[in-house]
């Protein structure tokens, strides 16, 4: 779950959450974390999405990716390469674009 503080402006929340709806009819993808829905709570929505383990940033890090070889890391790195690409494809094919990608929002 995300928790994001609304504006309090009532037509910027308006804007904020018409992102969700936009979220939510995009297919279920290998590639994609899905989407279960939202709750608005006074100026908070909170923001229902699939159980990942850990984000991109976190594996880059790891101990488990800094044992591989030289050659095991760019192998590594070109499957997230084409993992993050075949996402994004789903995402445009239905004419959303991802306005923060960055190994911090990457599962």
């Amino acid at each position: 779950m995300k928790a994001i503080l609304l504006p309090a402006d009532p037509s910027l929340q308006r804007k904020a959450l018409d992102e969700t709806t936009i979220i939510s009819r995009l297919p279920k993808h290998p590639n994609l974390v899905r989407y279960l829905g939202y709750r608005k709570l006074k100026r908070h929505a909170i923001i229902g999405m699939e159980l990942c383990s850990g984000t991109l940033d976190n594996y880059l890090r790891s101990s488990t990716y800094a044992r591989r070889s030289v050659h095991g890391r760019s192998v590594a790195r070109w499957h997230m390469i084409e993992q993050l690409a075949l996402g994004l494809a789903i995402t445009h094919r239905y004419r959303v674009i991802h306005r923060d990608l960055k190994p911090g929002n990457s599962i």
